[in-house]
C-alpha cells in the first residue's frame, strides 16, 4: 500500500502588531499535511529461545482471517519478548506502522484504547473515537501492539476484514483466540542461559524451564564473577529462599508473580495459599479445598481461575499442579503473612483425608496419588507416629498398589526411622525386613543385605523368635542371590534353629518358604535329590496351610529342578501343576512360567504345545522386555529362524518400578534364553534356577 495523503487540521498562533482599535480576526486554517507513520518496534529485550514455533502460528494468523491473537502463558513466560520479536519480524507486511501500547494489565474502555491508537498514529481524536480508529485502522496496514492487556477492549477497533493486525498479551484468556507459551524444554532453557559445566543442570532445573527466571541467573552469572553455577543451584535450592535469589537490578520473578497473584479473587488467592500450605504434587478440587480450608466448591472454581492464570497446569481431567516456581513463591508468601500455624493445620487436614481415603482406594487412585504419599509420610513423621504406622501398612504391598520404587522406600523409611528412635525393637525389625525385601526384588542386593541384619536380633531381643527366624530367612534368600552358598545355607539352618518347638500357622509359614529358599540352592548346586527333598517339605505345608501362591511357587521351582536335571517330562507336569493353580490371568509371573513350560515342552519335542505357551507368555509379558525377548528367542529357535529383539517392544519402555521374578538374579544378571553362548536347542536345556531367584512369593511374604 503506497503513502497516504490527508488533510489534517492544525491550529496557528497568530501575533500581529496593529494599532490599538484595529480590527483582528483570528481563526483556524486547514493545510494540507502527509500523514505521519508510527516507527517502528521497539528493540529486541534479549535473546529468545523455544518460541520458534509460537512465532510460526502468530505469522499464520497474520495470513488468516483472524484479524488478531492474544499471547498468554505464566508470569516470566517471556510474552512480551516474543511479541516484540513477533513485530519485528511481521514489520515488512505492514507498510504504515508497527504501534506499541503499553496498558499495565489496567481495564480500558474501547474509547480511551482508541484515542490512544489515534494519538500513536498523530491523529486527532473525535467526537467518536472508536468509529474513526475502526476506519483508520481497516483502511491501513498497521501492526498495532498492545501489551498486557486486561480485557477485550481493544477487539472492538477492528472491523472484519481490516488490513491492521492486532497482537495481544495477557495473563488471560479474555475469550479470544490465543496463543499459549509453555515452559521451555531443556535444551532450550540451556541455551538461554548460555553457560555450561558443573551445577547448570540443577540451575535450568531450578528455574522449571521459565524464561525469565533463566535470565535473571544468566544475568547473575555474568554481573558476579565469583558465583559459580554450583553455588547458585544450591541458593536456589534453599527452602524459601528461591524467589529472593532470582532478582537481577529491577528484574525480579517475585515482582511478577505477585502482579498476576495480585489479580486473583480473594478464594483464588485463599486455594493458592493452600497449595504453599502442604506440598502436594497433584491436587484436585477436594485436596484443594482440604488444604485451603475451603468448600469443595469454592476450590474448583478458584482452580479454573488460576489455571486461566497460567499460575496453575491441568495435568489430567480434574488434577491440578502448580508451577514449581508459583509454588515457591506461595510457599514464601505463607512464611512472610502465616506462619508455621496455618502450614501445620493445612498439614493436618490433609493427613485426615488421606487417612480416609487408604480405606477405599482402588488400583486407580493408587496409580495417581502415590506421589502425593511422601510429603503425606513427611508431615506425620514429626506430628502422629500412628497414623504414619497405618500409612505405612497400608502402602506395604508396593505391588498390589503399582507403587513407585523410590516413593514406596520414602514412605517405608520415614516408618522406620521413627521406630528405630521410639520403638518397639519388632516394629523396626518388621520395617527392616519389608524394606529388605523390596531391595532384594530390585536386584539391589548389597543394600538389601545391610537393611535386614541387625533384624533377627531385634526380634530376639523382643522376645519373638518366630520373628526373628523370618528375618533370617530373608538374609539366606539375599545371600543366596547374591552367590553366598555357604553364608546362605547356614542362615538358613539358623532359621530352621529359631523354630525348634515352635507351633502355629506363623511357624509354618515361615518353614515353608525357608524350605523353597533351601530347594532352590540345593538345586542351583546341582543337588537335585537334596532339592527336591525340600521342595516336598515346603510344599507339603503349604497345602496343610491353604497357601496357593505358595504351592504354586513351590511346584515352579521342582519344574526348574527337574529340568535342571534333563527331567524335561517332569518339569512340564510342574510347571503345568502351577499354571492349575495360579491365580493370575496375566502378568509378569504368569507369562514366566508359561515360557518355562514352553522351553520344557519344546526339549519335548512337542511343538505345538510348545508354540501356545510361548506366544501366551509372551503376550502376558506386555511391559517386561526381558520376558518378551525371553519367548521371542524361543520361538524364533522352534521356527528355525535367527533371532532379532523387537525395538517396538524392548527399547523406549521405563524399567518396571518393582522387578519381576527374572530380574534379579544371584550369579548372573541375564534372563533365561536372552544371552548366552551358542543358539538353537541348547538355549531351552540352559538350567533357569541358576537365574531366576527372586521368588514371587516375596510379593505376598513380607514382614510384619
Amino acid at each position: 500500500m503506497g503513502q497516504h495523503t490527508e488533510l489534517r487540521q492544525a491550529r496557528l498562533t497568530l501575533r500581529i502588531e496593529a494599532p490599538v482599535g484595529s480590527a483582528v480576526q483570528v481563526g483556524e486554517l486547514a493545510v494540507p499535511s502527509a500523514a505521519v507513520t508510527p516507527g517502528g518496534p521497539p528493540p529486541r529485550p534479549g535473546p529468545l529461545r523455544g518460541r520458534e514455533r509460537e512465532l510460526g502460528r502468530i505469522a499464520r494468523a497474520v495470513e488468516g482471517s483472524a484479524g488478531a491473537v492474544l499471547l498468554t502463558g505464566r508470569p516470566g513466560s517471556g510474552r512480551t519478548a516474543t511479541a516484540v520479536e513477533a513485530a519485528h519480524r511481521l514489520a515488512p507486511l505492514f507498510p504504515d506502522g508497527v504501534l506499541v501500547e503499553e496498558l499495565a494489565d489496567r481495564p480500558v474502555t474501547a474509547a480511551e484504547l482508541a484515542v490512544r491508537v489515534l494519538r500513536g498514529l498523530c491523529l486527532p481524536a473525535t467526537a467518536d473515537p472508536v468509529r474513526t480508529a475502526r476506519a483508520v485502522l481497516a483502511e491501513r496496514r498497521v501492526l498495532l501492539v498492545l501489551d498486557d492487556v486486561a480485557d477485550a477492549a481493544a477487539h472492538a477497533l477492528l472491523t472484519p476484514g481490516s488490513g491492521s493486525f492486532l497482537l495481544m498479551t495477557g495473563r488471560t484468556g479474555l475469550g479470544l483466540p490465543r496463543i499459549r507459551l509453555g515452559d521451555l524444554g531443556p535444551v532450550d532453557a540451556s541455551a538461554l542461559l548460555g553457560v555450561s559445566g558443573p551445577g547448570t543442570a540443577e540451575l535450568v532445573a531450578a528455574c522449571a524451564g521459565l524464561p525469565l527466571a533463566l535470565r535473571i541467573v544468566a544475568l547473575r552469572l555474568a554481573a558476579e564473577p565469583a558465583t559459580t553455577p554450583t553455588a547458585l543451584a544450591d541458593a536456589l535450592a534453599r527452602p524459601h529462599r528461591t524467589l529472593s535469589e532470582l532478582r537481577v537490578g529491577d528484574r525480579a520473578l517475585r515482582a511478577s508473580v505477585g502482579a498476576a497473584v495480585g489479580a486473583l479473587s480473594t478464594q483464588a488467592h485463599a486455594v493458592l495459599r493452600g497449595l504453599g500450605a502442604f506440598p502436594l504434587v497433584e491436587v484436585t478440587p477436594t485436596t484443594a479445598a482440604t488444604a485451603a480450608g475451603v468448600s469443595v466448591e469454592t476450590a474448583a472454581a478458584a482452580l479454573a481461575e488460576l489455571v486461566d492464570a497460567h499460575l496453575v497446569d491441568t495435568r489430567a481431567p480434574g488434577r491440578f499442579a502448580p508451577h514449581p516456581l508459583v509454588r515457591r513463591f506461595a510457599e514464601e508468601d505463607l512464611r512472610d503473612r502465616g506462619g508455621p500455624r496455618e502450614t501445620a493445620a493445612a498439614g493436618d487436614r490433609i493427613a485426615r483425608h488421606y487417612a480416609v481415603a487408604l480405606e477405599r482406594a482402588d488400583a486407580d487412585w493408587w496409580r495417581v496419588e502415590w506421589p502425593n504419599l511422601v510429603p503425606v509420610a513427611a508431615h506425620l513423621a514429626g506430628r502422629n507416629r500412628a497414623a504414619l504406622d497405618h500409612l505405612a501398612d497400608a502402602t506395604a504391598d508396593g505391588a498390589r498398589t503399582a507403587a513407585p520404587w523410590s516413593v514406596w522406600l520414602s514412605v517405608q523409611q520415614a516408618a522406620l526411622r521413627r521406630a528405630e528412635v521410639e520403638g518397639p525393637a519388632e516394629r523396626a525389625a518388621a520395617l527392616q525386613v519389608r524394606i529388605g525385601t523390596a531391595q532384594r526384588r530390585r536386584g539391589d542386593l548389597g543394600r538389601a543385605l545391610v537393611t535386614v541384619r541387625g533384624a533377627a536380633a531385634r526380634y530376639r531381643a523382643a522376645g519373638d523368635p518366630v520373628g526373628a527366624a523370618d528375618a533370617l530367612r530373608v538374609e539366606a534368600d539375599v545371600l543366596r542371590d547374591m552367590g553366598a552358598s555357604e553364608e546362605a545355607a547356614a542362615a538358613y539352618r539358623r532359621t530352621f534353629a529359631c523354630l525348634t518347638g515352635r507351633r502355629g500357622a506363623e511357624s509354618l509359614r515361615v518353614a515353608a518358604w525357608a524350605l523353597l529358599g533351601l530347594g532352590a540352592l540345593s538345586s542351583a548346586e546341582g543337588h537335585l535329590p537334596r532339592a527336591e527333598r525340600a521342595l516336598r517339605a515346603a510344599r507339603e505345608r503349604f497345602r496343610t496351610l491353604d497357601d496357593g501362591p505358595g504351592v504354586v511357587e513351590t511346584e515352579w521351582r521342582m519344574g526348574d529342578a527337574r529340568r535342571s536335571g534333563g527331567d524335561h517330562a517332569g518339569a512340564a507336569a510342574a510347571y503345568r501343576r502351577a499354571l492349575s493353580r495360579n491365580a493370575a490371568d496375566e502378568g509378569p509371573e504368569l507369562a514366566e512360567l508359561l515360557v518355562d513350560l514352553g522351553e520344557a515342552l519344546a526339549r519335548l519335542g512337542e511343538r505345538a504345545g510348545a508354540v501356545a505357551a510361548l506366544e501366551r507368555g509372551r503376550r502376558a509379558a506386555e511391559g517386561d522386555p526381558a520376558t518378551q525377548a525371553r519367548a521371542r528367542r524361543s520361538l524364533s529357535v522352534l521356527h528355525h529362524r535367527p533371532y532379532q529383539a523387537s525395538s517396538s517392544s524392548v527399547v523406549g519402555r521405563a524399567a518396571p518400578s518393582w522387578p519381576r521374578r527374572a530380574s534379579t538374579s544371584s550369579s548372573t544378571s541375564k534372563p533365561v534364553g536372552v544371552a548366552g553362548s551358542g543358539s538353537g536347542w541348547s538355549e531351552l536345556t540352559r538350567r533357569p534356577s541358576d537365574d531366576r531367584t527372586a521368588d514371587h512369593h516375596d510379593r505376598r511374604s513380607g514382614a510384619g
